[in-house]
């Protein structure tokens, strides 16, 4: 649950690999936390949905803000606060999708695969360029990742993928997925 906490601070750690297991935890001990006490008082959907999508802002913003300071990157790419924007894009797709806020992937899948092609690229880049250990990963770059990530699941939604996405259906595939 420290992994992250431990590279932040370059604590020496046993498995420092387990840096985002740590990261993730802690945001799934706040955010069900978080959730469940707008929804009983009783929040407009609007506002929670806006206040998820906010934190993705303010995350860019305050990494923009530490990089363009001079901070190390480490603090920026370790510490939870400043690397929850994917985890809150994930939030605010499944939110929008469970209240109907989105059309069914089956629906747009002329868009859809062009944007599966997009995100693609994008981690075609990120493959090329290193991220997330270069100034652009640490900063607005991190986002950039997540939201191409959420094409990919909302696509995934499909029953019938499109065409980019069509090799989830092949059987093993779906055993690598099962047994992981």
């Amino acid at each position: 649950f420290l992994g992250n906490i431990a590279k932040t601070l370059h604590w020496q750690f046993p498995l420092p690999h387990l840096w985002s297991l740590g990261m993730e935890e802690q945001f799934y001990l706040l955010w069900p936390v978080l959730l469940l006490v707008l929804l009983r008082l009783r929040a407009p959907r609007r506002l929670v949905l806006g206040l998820t999508l906010g934190g993705v802002v303010v995350v860019d913003v305050a990494r923009v803000a530490l990089h363009a300071g001079g901070d190390a990157s480490a603090f920026t790419l370790f510490y939870s606060p400043l690397h929850s924007d994917g985890l809150l894009i994930g939030c605010a797709l499944g939110l929008a999708y469970a209240w109907e806020w989105v059309p069914p992937p089956d629906s747009r899948r002329r868009l859809l695969g062009a944007a599966v092609l997009g995100a693609a690229a994008v981690f075609v880049v990120v493959a090329v360029r290193g991220a997330p250990y270069v100034a652009w990963g640490t900063t607005w770059g991190l986002t950039v990742i997540a939201l191409a990530a959420a094409v990919f699941v909302y696509a995934a939604i499909d029953e019938r993928p499109v065409l980019p996405l069509r090799f989830l259906t092949w059987g093993p595939v779906i055993y690598l997925g099962e047994i992981s």
